[in-house]
This record gives C-alpha cells, structure tokens and sequence, in this order.
C-alpha cells in the first residue's frame, strides 16, 4: 500500500518516513508533539517563515537533511545525526546548542551566528569560523562559548571586534584561538556601574595577530571583574595585545605575549565623569601574574590607575619593558625584565614618570619595587631605572641591576614648574654590577637635582647599596654610588640621608704589574641638609656637628645669599662667616661625611 508509514516507538516515540513515494510533509506538519524523536530528511524550506519545535524533542537529521530560510524556534530541544544541517536562524529556549549542527558557511552566517549566541546559554563550537564572527553582540544573558580548539578567523572591518561583550553579566570564553587580520578580537565595553561584578572569564584562548590592521586583541573599556587566564598573544609590533582603558579589578594570570606594540596598555581614560580625578576611580585595580613578554615593543604601560600588582613575570627583550606613568599604587616584585638591542622612546629597563600636563596632585604615589632584576641590554644610552623624583612614599629595594650603559637608577627633576615634591623616597639593599655595556662609572646616580619650582616636604633615605665590579672585555672603571642629590646653589629644601653604601674602586698593585687588580671597597658617605641663621650682629657662627665623632667632614652651601663660608670643621663644631653685617642670615648646609672600611 502506498501512503505515508509512521511508526511510534515505545520510548520517545521515534516518527519517521518509510515510503519513498509518499509526500514529503512540511516540518511544521511534522513536528506536533513534545518530547518526540523527529527523522528529518530532505531540504525543508521555511520560506522566510518561523517553525516552533514541541519542547523537549529531538530532531535526528538523515544524510543530506538540511533545515534553511527562516527561523527555527527552539524550546531544549535537541539533535543528532548528520551535521551542518540548519542553514536558518535560530531562537527560543535552548541551555545548549552545539555548531556542529548548523551550516555556517551560507551568505546569512553572521545573522546565524548572532541568532545561536542570543538563544543559548551555552555554545560549543567546533571547526574554523571564517568571518563568521563580526560583531556578535553577547549582551542579553550569561552565556558560555566552549571553544574545544575551535578558531575564529576575522579578516574584515576594521572598526569591529570579532565578538563585542556589552554587558556586566557573567560571560565565559574558553579553549577558542583567534586569527584576527582587522580591528578587534573581543571587544568589552559595557555601562560604567560601581556594583560588583563578576563579569568576564577568558581562559586558556590564543590571540594572533595577522596584520597591522588589528587594532588591539583584547580591548576593555569600562569593565568590572575579569579574569584571563593562561592565554597567548601575539602579533606584529601595530599590535596591541590588551588594550585596557578604564576598567576595574582585572586578573592577568598565567599568560604569554609576544611581538606586540604594546603587551598590556593600561591608560585611564579620563572623562567628564570623572570631574577633576584623574586617577578616575573607574581605572583601578590591574594585577599581573607569572607572565610572559617577548620582543615587545612596550611590555607594560600603565597610567593613571589605581593600584597595579605585577609579580613573578619575565618581560624581557622589549624595547621599555616597563613604563608607569601617574600612578596610584604599585607593587612589583619577584620579576626579571630586560631590553632588547632597540632604542626605544624611553632610555630605560623601566621608566617611572609624571604626566606634565597634570598637576602635582597627580604624581606618583605609593610604587614599589623589590627583589626584581634589571637588565639592559642596548649598547648605547640605557638606565636601568629612570624616575622622576616628584614622588610620594615610593621605594626602591632589593632589586640586582646589570648590564646598562649609564646609570643603574637615575632620578631626574623635569622642571616642570607645577609644585612637584619628593616625600618618602627610599632606596635600599640594591645591587649594582659592573654590566658589559657600561660606559660610566656611577651606578647611582642622584646629583644635581635643580631646586626650581621644587617645593614641598622632601626626603629621601638611601642605604645598604652596593655596587659589585664585574670585569668584562677587558674593561676597567671604578663603580661608586653616588648620592649628592644637590649642589651648590640650589634653592632647594629638604632631609636626604644616605649612609651605608659600599663603592667597589680599582686599584692597581704597586711593584708588581703582572699582578691582577683588586677590588677595595669604600662605605659611601651620609649626607644631610639643615637650615643655618646666622644672627645680625654676628660675622662667624659655630653649630655642633650633626656627625658627632666622624673624623671627616664635608661640608658645603646649597644657596648662599651672601655668599657664606665654612671656616673650620674641627673639634665637633662647623663654623662659618658672612660677608654682611647688620643682617640675620638664613641659608642651607650639607654636611656630609665618607670613611673606608
């Protein structure tokens, strides 16, 4: 008999047709009941329409079944046998929905794309996504894409992210590789809020750039909470690989960068929301872990954030490894950075600096950095640390410095005229190796400070450096740490101390030139400052010595109005002369001393 046999079995009731000769019904016709296993074969054409599935169906598609052009409203439905065979969008209520079943290869597979990631919670891929994914928009839901190894290739639009996040709720991104040629790989940007949220999972992607039309891999603006972990990034050096404007607790953990213009850029943005804070409340909190940076040009580039942590990581062979800039709040410790051959825009393994364009209410605050090693590796002018000095509470200790050209910390004073001032500045327990490419013989170098437009209550306490001679190439050159943070004729005021610092010096055997050289070392002297009246009707005054039972002193004027000088430094007392009478004279001594072990 001819006609259409169905046959229902017991358990979901499987529906299928057994007679070639019998018209094909419409799947709209077909599907009728819920919880119901449906053989689907044959091209179904919606005709622009859309088709509810019962709830709790499953659609078994046979070879060469495909479902196109229309909609396909799901309700946890779901689906086996052959693959790619939905050609049409999808929406409804769906926990899961597997891409190995839709056909994404058609002109609508953008539109399909953003139809399956606005219904399910959950979406495994599978494959390799040629511009599929163009501003697929995750915003209405959590939502988790399981990548398995998948690959998104975007090479279109310059202007637009692969995937664009826009919202705060909870969205998951795992085991997926991007290949983006143009704009973005995932782009967040979502409403400022001061809620907390836990936003954003990125973990163990791959983000390659393959041309200089990417403008950033990773690009957060405005967002909360978000973890990415144990990714790679790498691309050409136009290629930023997490660009990350103002944006809120943001873990770095585990992660690997290479041949990028910049591996983190981390710049607030300073908006009218903001008002007259530039360290914007909604750029804080960066916190960097056990990465990896290779033969970037800049490593990391912060500004104006609240708080950054940056331990146990290897930058190392980028052009500026590190380079802060009016900076609330830092901690790195525990790290290895080290230049490439380059010169780059800084002279320096890590730069630390003020915008000049803020006031000093925006200088540096609150940096430390401890137990990292430092190392330049540029034949030609390099520091390993290049700070300006306008700082508050910032310390510098227990890091090792080698192979730099210059100088190992230098501190410089940019002029800026804005009230910048030094407080709290210690550097302590450092080491100094006399590097290969050195071309000075001061490893520290903190003299000749200019005192104009410098105000404010400064001080900074140097101690326990040491400076160690390394012989390289034959070289020979005394290392000393030097810390005159002035000179005469500064107008400058404040309390420097510095003591317990030991120069390594080269001295040559009398009698004997076949003998080697050896190192003599020299504890580095203290220094301080004070304020010093000599009353009107006096020509000479004597104050006790503030080095009570050093046997020598030096002692010299930082601004001398009259002039003034010293006339003896002997039996515990200072003694100077002006050249005016009539007249209380107010001006500033350095007394220093140096002794050899």
């Amino acid at each position: 008999m001819k006609g259409l046999l169905i046959t229902i079995c017991m358990a979901l009731g499987m529906v299928f047709a057994s007679d070639a000769y019998a018209a094909q019904p419409s799947l709209q016709e077909l599907l009728t009941k819920a919880h119901t296993r449906y053989a689907i074969s044959g091209i179904q054409d919606l005709s622009g329409t859309s088709v509810k599935v019962p709830e709790g169906c499953v659609l078994v598609f046979q070879e060469g079944a495909k479902i196109t052009n229309g909609t396909l409203v799901l309700n946890n439905t779901s689906f086996e046998g052959a693959k790619h065979c939905i050609a049409a969008k999808v929406s409804g209520k769906q926990e899961e929905l597997d891409t190995d079943y839709f056909d994404l290869t058609t002109n609508d597979k953008t539109a399909i794309m953003k139809s399956i990631v606005n219904t399910a919670r959950k979406v495994q891929l599978h494959g390799r996504y040629e511009n599929v994914f163009d501003n697929i928009e995750l915003g209405s839901k959590e939502i988790s894409l399981m990548g398995n190894g998948a690959t998104i290739v975007k090479t279109q639009n310059a202007n637009t992210p692969a995937i664009r996040i826009t919202t705060d709720n909870y969205v998951r991104i795992v085991d997926l590789d991007f290949e983006i040629g143009a704009g973005y790989g995932i782009q967040k940007e979502a409403p400022r809020t001061g809620q907390t949220r836990l936003s954003l999972m990125i973990d163990r992607c791959r983000f390659k750039g393959t041309s200089n039309a990417v403008q950033a891999l990773l690009q957060l603006v405005s967002s909360r909470e978000i973890n990415i972990t144990n990714c790679f990034f790498e691309g050409s050096n136009q290629t930023i690989g997490i660009d990350r404007g103002n944006a809120i607790n943001t873990n770095v953990i585990g992660c690997m960068f290479s041949n990028l213009s910049y591996g983190i850029k981390a710049v607030a943005v300073h908006t009218k929301e903001d008002k007259d804070d530039y360290y914007t409340s909604y750029a804080c909190g960066l916190n960097v872990q056990s990465a990896v940076m290779l033969g970037c040009t800049y490593g990391i580039l912060i500004e104006g954030n609240d708080s950054f942590f940056l331990n146990n990581s290897m930058i190392d062979f980028c052009t500026n490894p590190l380079v802060i800039i009016s900076q609330e709040g830092a901690n790195i410790s525990n790290n290895y950075f080290a230049t490439s051959t380059a010169v780059g825009e800084y002279p320096a393994v890590i730069t630390i600096r003020n915008n000049p364009a803020m006031t000093a209410d925006n200088e540096n605050k609150r940096i430390i950095l401890s137990d990292n090693t430092i190392l330049g590796h540029r034949t030609t002018n390099c520091y390993g640390i290049d700070m300006d000095v306008e700082s508050i509470d910032c310390t510098i200790q227990g890091n090792t410095f080698d192979y730099f050209t210059n100088y190992g910390i230098n501190l410089r004073h940019p002029n800026t005229g804005k009230g910048w001032s030094t407080e709290k500045l210690v550097i302590d327990n450092n080491r100094f190796h006399f590097g290969r490419f050195a071309t000075k013989d001061n490893f520290v170098n903190m003299y000749g400070i200019n005192g104009v437009d410098y105000t404010g209550g400064n001080s900074a306490i140097i101690t326990n450096n040491y400076a160690i001679e390394e012989q390289y190439d034959d070289k020979s050159k005394d290392i000393h740490i030097s810390t005159q943070m002035i000179k005469a004729g500064d107008s400058y005021s404040g309390n420097y101390l510095s003591f317990g610092n030991h120069d390594y010096i080269k001295e040559t055997l009398k009698g004997d030139v076949n003998k080697q050289a050896f190192n003599a070392s020299r504890m580095n002297h203290s220094r301080m400052k004070i304020s010093v009246t000599i009353p009107a009707k006096e020509t000479t005054y004597s104050i006790k010595s503030p080095m009570p039972g050093e046997s020598r002193l030096i002692v010299s004027v930082a601004n001398n109005p009259c002039p003034i000088s010293v006339v003896s430094t002997t039996n515990g007392t200072i003694t100077f002369s002006k050249a005016v009478t009539n007249k209380d004279v107010t001006f500033i001594a350095i007394i220093e001393r140096e002794f050899n072990l």
